[in-house]
């Protein structure tokens, strides 16, 4: 979360940065312009337009992944910080390229011009503690030593007021990056604390619902299905189902899938007389890890396992979460949950496990075969 504030905050700074440095490289070049270092300055701003150019093009890219929620935060971090290391590069190559044909008043000026362009890159750098050094470093250091090996009592105090600047600038930096990402963490506080609420809110409005349905005797199969809708939405998963469970023996179990959302293929999880052995003759499978959580009466995640897809059935492989709802210390129904990206599933479902007991306590009241026919509308219960 840190990192995409501080990368969003990286990049709401670009356009302007990029302009300004291409704004501030052209009046800096038009004053020391002459006619010994023309073909240099044409070049050299060349080259840093096309750069410019390419940080423009990342900005964009930025904004597009952003959108879609879809990118790599450490590739992202490369670009920026690719894209500053260059700037820096090219500034600093500058003065060395000038040096001979300009006086030391022109040197000056061009000092006065990086003062500001440093000085501005603590607003847009400053939160990432590399690009803000290594911008510096690269754009500074080439300037001291052109001051340096200018000689003279002056150039060499210039010099020495570039160093003591640079390091200003870094501490500075520092705090600065501090102050903001004390900020950002503040910020993400407040909005998981409001989410947070929301959810809670949510979830207790589903537990009146199912309670309420219950007791007015009009439990459904669309109810558990819009439950269940409304669990993958707060938990962002990608599958939910849920299916009733009997128990029969150690080796052999009845099992109702009742709600699949998703488009899992489940075909596997319905039948009177399911034998464990036959559900574990692929190790891997979903229907194997789900009557682990049967036997076992325990929540299972579980990384990597096959599942399968509509029809006709195409095996993908996905993470399962697998939650098993107990009566009399009995598996009675299993809660599973399948996504083919996250690993963390659990992180993201504890805080519905309030909810989970309530349908827990409905389902409790419903032997195996009797639960499908009042879902259906059959029996009132």
């Amino acid at each position: 979360m840190l990192e995409r504030q501080i990368l969003k905050y990286l990049y709401s700074n670009y356009p302007l940065a990029i302009f300004m440095i291409l704004l501030l490289s052209a009046m800096q070049s038009s004053v020391v312009l002459n006619d010994e270092n023309v073909g240099k300055i044409f070049y050299w701003f060349f080259g840093l337009f096309i750069l410019q150019g390419l940080r423009f093009l990342d900005y964009y890219n930025y904004r597009w992944r952003y959108q879609s929620e879809i990118y790599s935060i450490y590739e992202m971090f490369r670009n920026f910080r690719l894209g500053a290391i260059f700037t820096g590069v090219f500034l600093g190559a500058f003065p060395v390229l000038v040096i001979d044909t300009v006086t030391i008043t022109d040197m000056v000026f061009i000092a006065f011009v990086f003062a500001g362009i440093t000085a501005a890159s603590i607003t847009s750098l400053g939160v990432d503690r590399l690009s803000l050094t290594l911008f510096l470093a690269t754009s500074l250091l080439p300037l001291l030593f052109c001051f340096f090996s200018i000689g003279g009592y002056m150039p060499n105090i210039m010099a020495s007021m570039i160093f003591l600047f640079m390091i200003y600038l870094i501490v500075n930096g520092n705090r600065f990056r501090k102050q903001i990402v004390a900020n950002v963490e503040l910020t993400s506080e407040a909005l998981q604390g409001k989410k947070a609420l929301l959810n809670r809110q949510l979830i207790s409005e589903l537990i009146v619902e199912i309670q309420t349905a219950y007791l007015d005797k009009q439990l459904t199969l669309k109810l558990f299905d819009n439950v269940l809708e409304e669990i993958i939405n707060l938990s962002g998963v990608q599958y939910g189902f849920i299916c009733q469970v009997e128990q029969r023996s150690a080796y052999e179990l009845s099992s109702k899938v009742l709600v699949n959302l998703g488009g899992l293929n489940l075909t596997q999880l319905n039948g009177d007389a399911l034998k464990v052995d036959e559900l574990n003759l692929r190790p891997l499978s979903l229907e194997a890890y789900i009557s682990q959580v049967i036997i076992s009466r325990k929540n299972i995640e579980v990384d990597h396992i096959e599942v399968f897809e509509g029809e006709p059935r195409t095996m993908v492989i996905g993470n399962l979460f697998g939650i098993p709802l107990l009566a009399n210390g009995k598996v009675i129904a299993v809660i599973g949950f399948v996504d083919l990206y996250d690993t963390n599933l659990e992180e993201r479902i504890v805080f519905l496990n309030p909810l989970f007991q309530t349908i827990e306590r409905i389902l409790s009241n419903f032997s195996y075969g009797e639960l499908e026919r009042a879902l259906e509308g059959g029996l009132d219960k």
